[in-house]
């Protein structure tokens, strides 16, 4: 009868170190769900510590902290939450195998609620006994599953959310008025529209009572007006003279994306040039302005 107990007994121990170890060599993604993103951490250090603590205002918090490719740190150009929907899609496994330090062309440090996460991938030796493609977070180290597919999906994003700046000048004219100078400026972060300088040909527009200057497109059949200046005096029969200085107005997004593409690669950009002259008479000049790329440059690896 005890040897009966004693064979239960060992098999269930055998049977729940296999388990345990099941669970512990089974495949598990980089960053397990459900995560919520931090843009802000607190880290507080200590002399008690070697390391730091961290906090913030959800403790199931996701922190891109750092990334560096070839040694370079390209953590800007990196959308945080397609970095960590990407990271809880890749899949490791935890080994026994010691990590090696060369060759290593990313190095990405993310912070959760249990410390730093440290993910390195490279190329990897394959007479090596060391692995190059691997992730820890104090003391446990997991082998990327497919380090080939991360690394490419890791070069994408980045190409995607490279920062850019084009640089567009206007110009125009008809008959009447002419504008020189004028830009768009795109880039990452910021959006300007400089009008330029308008010249008057002749004294036709010499002396107004009021006048309004404005940039426009027409999108779905709806106009969009921008840029605008009104310039009008009240009692005076001598009228003022239009000024040549158009304005700008720049802000992190003044239009969407497909905005931007019409103006800059279609004929749809208006200026126009409205008032009346000082013996009540009214005028409006308008026409097509040209908008020719001069600058681009994109940050790409």
């Amino acid at each position: 009868m005890k040897n009966r107990y004693l064979i239960i007994a060992v098999i269930v121990v055998v049977v729940a170190i296999t388990i345990c170890l099941f669970l512990l060599y089974s495949p598990r993604p980089v960053i397990k769900s459900p995560y919520s993103m931090a843009y802000d951490i607190e880290r507080t250090y200590s002399a008690e510590s070697s390391g730091a603590s961290y906090k913030t205002v959800d403790d199931n918090y996701f922190f891109v902290d750092r990334i560096l490719y070839y040694r370079e740190d390209v953590t800007d150009r990196f959308d945080p939450e397609a970095l960590a929907c990407l990271l809880s899609k890749s899949m490791s496994r935890r080994t026994s195998r010691k990590h090696g330090s060369a060759d290593i062309l990313w190095e990405i440090s993310i912070i959760r609620r249990n410390g730093p996460i440290h993910i390195c991938l490279g190329q990897a030796d394959s007479n090596s006994e060391k692995i190059l493609n691997y992730w820890y977070q104090s003391g446990p180290c997991f082998q990327i599953l497919d380090p080939i597919a991360l690394m490419n999906s890791l070069e994408q994003l980045m190409k995607n959310n490279a920062k850019s700046t084009k640089v567009y000048l206007l110009s125009g004219e008809n008959d009447f008025i002419k504008i020189d100078n004028g830009a768009i400026i795109l880039s990452s972060g910021l959006e300007k529209f400089i009008g330029g300088e308008l010249s008057i040909k002749g004294d036709l527009l010499s002396s107004v009572k009021n006048y309004t200057t404005e940039y426009f497109f027409y999108k779905d059949g709806e106009k969009t007006t921008f840029n605008k200046n009104t310039m009008l005096i009240d009692g005076s029969a001598n009228g003022i003279r239009i000024g040549s200085d158009l304005g700008s107005t720049s802000s992190e997004k003044m239009f969407s994306a497909d905005v931007w593409d019409m103006i800059t690669n279609a004929e749809a950009l208006y200026f126009s040039l409205n008032g009346t002259f000082v013996n009540g008479e009214n005028f409006d000049y308008s026409f097509i302005v040209n908008v020719k790329n001069i600058f681009q440059d994109t940050a790409e690896k």
